[in-house]
């Protein structure tokens, strides 16, 4: 936004109060019809405008003002919000802000000016026609420099019909100068999937340019530099209209190397004296190679919160039909809740349920799938292979992670644990599920979750629950262990970090545990990547143990093939075999004389569904056994 260099006139109607206008402003009620009941918050009676103090997007001391055109009986609008006086001088240009809240019932409005007094009919020239507003704040603007000198009144007249409610704040008159070019904005943004391409890829900066100057743009240089090298574009035959807009390409695409690069972009106009409004700046990174995206779902959820049966619905849902998610219930004030997990979700979200999508969005539930499907081409930063396991001797899970990072980075960034439960049952009425959709509450439908909500009473009897993907504890704590990660990280390297767990004094099953790991920015809070999988027995065949150790699969999950990975005490012969959890075979391989040491067997998976599987390494000693997903 261009920082004018002297203000001639301004109101934020920020001192005014209860409904009255500020001094000097008037206001002619055109239509003398009655706004609806239901818009008794605003008090309008017999005004045409009123003075506000309400929520739209602002804090309760910065007020506006709002007028109507809902009315019972219906009809057309006829409501004037006239200025004060203003003297004005050369080069000024009116500003103001203004919103219709209402997506379905827009309201509009013209802007006139009268140059002798502020009676209406002295309103004869319309300066500017707005038939809808936007929903959000915008600012619009009009040029004043043809009446330079000269003590004019600005009238805004809402003439909309049977839509809702309009609202103006901060008008405002000032100097502009002939020549300003505002690089409004730039993308790819830092954040952006676009800002991430594999190195050698080229990215092309776009955005929007704004003349924020009296005289059109004809001709411009659009500029970038990475730090070293500049590139200029220059354009021509343009005719950008005062407060009119550009939308622009750089005609050179920037070559992305391996790491970051942080880049300026900016633009320059001959006579363009003002620079606060011209550069913008962001980053692109080349990778290596782009890492599988497991969008992290954290659900907000509570068995005291009535609409939550919709969040263990489409929670559950994600989780049947995506293997590239990764699905947490954090409950809240009830017997499953972990404190310290709970208030981290707590700071991100504004009600119950709601749903955390890689700790980016505040979403509901309800948009699980449409959510995953937009964050799904985020870049990832590093694939997680991780194995799971419990091991009934020490009463503990161990989780090993292989972090295969496929760009560079610098910073706080680390691991974190999360261990859910499935089927989690209790009793007593802390364990009532409240359920709003019941026919005898809301009577709503609502399926899912193995249950039809809609036909439950309210609460859903604790007898008749059982609660999935439930937050256990959360090891390293809300942001991720420190230190997991060290603080530079190389393009291509592979870190690894072991939990160990100890399940001492816990009641949870350990048959309906899963894993899962989280990637996480600490300084920003993002979760860049995550990936869970089943908890899995350790084998006791003690033979066995003393002539495998370290065994593990990566990837986990699988991609075209998996990665057998694992330690021989001594030269052996092995079976390899991939059966489902029903015990249908897939594939069966035989491995002649494997040496002592690390050893690594590949098998094809690329023919296997997405799914759960299990492979078995079997020698003459024994078997062992590991869950991978696919």
């Amino acid at each position: 936004m261009f920082a004018q260099a002297q203000n001639v006139f301004t109101e934020n109607f920020n001192s005014t109060t209860g409904q009255a206008l500020p001094t000097g402003w008037t206001q002619f009620n055109g239509d003398n019809l009655t706004p609806n009941s239901s818009l008794s918050a605003y008090s309008f009676g017999t005004n045409a405008w009123v003075s506000y103090a309400g929520s739209w997007g602002q804090t309760s001391t910065n007020r506006m003002v709002v007028s109507t055109s809902w009315y019972n009986p219906v009809g057309a609008a006829n409501d004037w919000l006239i200025s004060k006086s203003i003297t004005l001088t050369a080069n000024n240009v009116l500003s103001w802000k203004a919103k219709a809240p209402d997506a379905q019932n827009r309201d509009g409005y013209t802007v006139k000016i009268s140059t002798t007094n502020n009676n209406v009919m002295s309103f004869t020239t319309t300066l500017i026609t707005v038939t809808q507003e936007a929903t959000s704040w915008t600012t619009q603007y009009v040029d004043l420099s043809a009446y330079a000198g000269q003590t004019v009144y600005i009238a805004w007249t809402n003439n909309s019909n049977d839509k809702f409610v309009l609202g103006i704040d901060d008008v405002s008159v000032d100097v502009y100068p002939n020549n300003d070019a505002n690089l409004a904005t730039l993308a790819p943004a830092s954040t952006a999937p676009a800002a991430y391409v594999a190195a050698g890829s080229a990215v092309s900066f776009t955005g929007t340019i704004t003349n924020m100057g009296l005289t059109p743009i004809t001709t411009m240089t659009l500029k970038y530099n990475d730090g070293t090298t500049t590139v200029s574009d220059v354009k021509t035959g343009l005719n950008i209209a005062p407060f009119g807009s550009y939308n622009y390409t750089h005609a050179t695409p920037y070559t992305v190397t391996a790491g970051g690069h942080n880049m300026k972009v900016w633009v320059e106009l001959t006579g363009d004296n003002v620079h606060t409004n011209d550069t913008l700046t962001t980053k692109v990174n080349g990778y290596s190679f782009a890492p599988t995206h497991n969008v992290v779902l954290e659900e907000g959820t509570g068995t005291w919160c009535g609409w939550c049966p919709r969040g263990a619905v489409y929670m559950d849902s994600i989780a049947k039909v995506k293997t590239d998610v990764v699905v947490i219930a954090v409950h809240n004030a009830d017997p499953m809740t972990v404190t310290a997990y709970d208030a981290g979700v707590g700071t991100f979200i504004s009600g119950y349920p709601s749903m955390l999508v890689d700790r980016l969005v505040d979403a509901d539930p309800s948009a699980a799938f449409s959510e995953h499907t937009a964050k799904k081409p985020n870049f990832a930063f590093a694939d997680l292979n991780i194995t799971a396991t419990y091991d009934p001797a020490t009463d503990s899970i161990t989780v090993p992670v292989a972090a295969h990072f496929g760009i560079a980075l610098n910073g706080d960034y680390r691991l974190a644990l999360v261990i859910t439960e499935d089927s989690v049952t209790g009793t007593g009425s802390t364990w009532n599920q409240t359920n709003y959709y019941s026919s005898t509450s809301q009577n709503l439908p609502l399926v899912g979750a193995g249950l039809n909500w809609q036909a439950q009473p309210n609460p859903v009897p604790a007898s008749l629950m059982e609660y999935n993907h439930v937050a256990r504890d959360i090891y390293g704590g809300f942001t991720g262990q420190a230190g997991s990660l060290p603080g530079t990280i190389a393009d291509g390297s592979t870190q690894n970090y072991t939990f160990k767990i100890s399940l001492a004094g816990k009641t949870w099953d350990v048959n309906h545990l899963e894993a899962a790991v989280l990637l996480i920015n600490a300084t920003t809070g993002i979760v860049h990547n995550g990936v869970q999988i089943p908890v899995t027995m350790v084998s006791r065949n003690e033979n066995l143990l003393m002539g495998i150790d370290n065994f593990y699969i990566a990837p986990n999950p699988v991609k075209e093939s998996i990665n057998l990975n694992f330690n021989l005490a001594n030269a052996t012969s092995m079976k390899v075999t991939v059966t489902d959890l029903m015990g249908k075979v897939f594939t069966t391989q035989s491995q002649d004389m494997l040496s002592a040491g690390m050893n690594q067997v590949s098998v094809d998976a690329s023919r296997l569904s997405s799914g759960v599987y299990i492979v078995t390494l079997e020698t003459e000693k024994g078997s062992t056994s590991l869950r991978f997903l696919k």
